[in-house]
């Protein structure tokens, strides 16, 4: 084993490692049923801001929502807001989820950015699942960030292949609680990795990788768009006021709303399994079916499962091959 000292790496445009980090929010418990706390100093701020209580608030939401599921492995959430500091959570995680790397205590450096918490930030990012929101505009929200939120609807509006000058036009149209409502949907979806799939794309096989992804992103999407879902989260969040009815009715109709193909095809799936997807007392249903952090051949062997129980005829693994490939581009 070898020591790793990472107090002088840099990152994106030459920037310190820590520096990177020291910006950056992060936040972590070491269990279950636990409230997330600050790891970093721009974490600390966060709580300790105009805008604290709104913060806790969305933090509380997240860890409630992941502790619905039993033995949730959710621990962390962060919120890079650069290339850079992205770059440097990433080579943090690399490294203390490495077990043939021993982290060296470093010195002059990380431990002005984590102070006490090192050793338990990464112990519990080690073995643990953490949420992180480099593409939404969920800090934006946090901090009550009005320039924050043109950057991201600039961003957004470009991948759906509008020009500037459309994208200025949407943007001057663009209803605010859009934006939070978007960041709201994107921590909800996120936080349904944690009870997904435990190998998603890590077959050596092309069409089960795919199988893998279109199950999980779908499925995350059933759940987070599940009747009464997001008004849910919203309204546990303290955001549900921000949002008007029809923004949210637009929103979950419309472009903004990521993974539709994906979305469609898991969504099917659970109906065919005797589920009434319009139906919000039926949530519970489809999460004992779609989510319970098992293997991605698991999750199919269920659902092939319950198809052929409802429909009364064996659906077979091509069968659900074809329903899946629909999804992929």
């Amino acid at each position: 084993m070898v020591g790793t000292d990472l107090a002088h790496e840099t990152v994106a445009g030459g920037e310190q490692l820590t520096d990177a980090l020291a910006r950056t929010p992060i936040f972590a418990r070491d269990a279950a049923g636990q409230p997330l706390e600050a790891v970093t100093a721009a974490a600390a701020k966060l709580l300790a801001g105009p805008e604290a209580a709104r913060t806790r608030r969305i933090l509380d939401a997240a860890g409630r929502a992941a502790d619905s599921r039993p033995d949730s492995p959710f621990r962390g959430i962060v919120l890079p807001d650069s290339s850079a500091a992205l770059e440097g959570w990433s080579r943090l995680r690399a490294v203390a989820e490495d077990p043939s790397i021993v982290l060296r205590p470093p010195e002059g450096g990380l431990e002005e950015v984590f102070g006490a918490t090192w050793t338990r930030a990464v112990a519990t990012f080690d073995h643990g699942y953490v949420v992180g929101l480099a593409d939404s505009p969920i800090r934006t929200v946090v901090e009550h960030a009005d320039g924050g939120r043109e950057a991201f609807l600039r961003g957004r509006f470009a991948s759906l292949g509008l020009t500037p000058a459309e994208a200025d036009g949407a943007i001057r149209d663009a209803d605010p609680a859009i934006v939070t409502t978007e960041a709201a949907a994107v921590l909800r979806h996120e936080l349904e990795h944690a009870d997904g799939v435990t190998d998603y794309r890590l077959a050596t096989d092309a069409a089960a990788n795919e199988r893998s992804r279109v199950l999980e992103e779908g499925g995350d999407q059933t759940i987070t768009y599940w009747p009464g879902q997001l008004e849910r989260f919203l309204d546990d969040a303290g955001l549900r006021a921000e949002v008007p009815d029809a923004t949210l009715a637009r929103f979950k109709s419309g472009p903004l709303s990521a993974y539709g193909s994906e979305h469609a095809a898991v969504r099917d799936l659970v109906r065919r399994a005797g589920i009434d997807v319009e139906d919000p007392g039926q949530v519970d249903a489809a999460v004992t079916l779609l989510r319970g952090h098992r293997t991605s051949a698991e999750l199919e062997d269920r659902i092939r499962a319950a198809i052929s129980a409802h429909e009364g005829a064996p659906l077979d693994e091509a069968q659900l091959d074809a329903a899946l490939r629909r999804a992929t581009p």
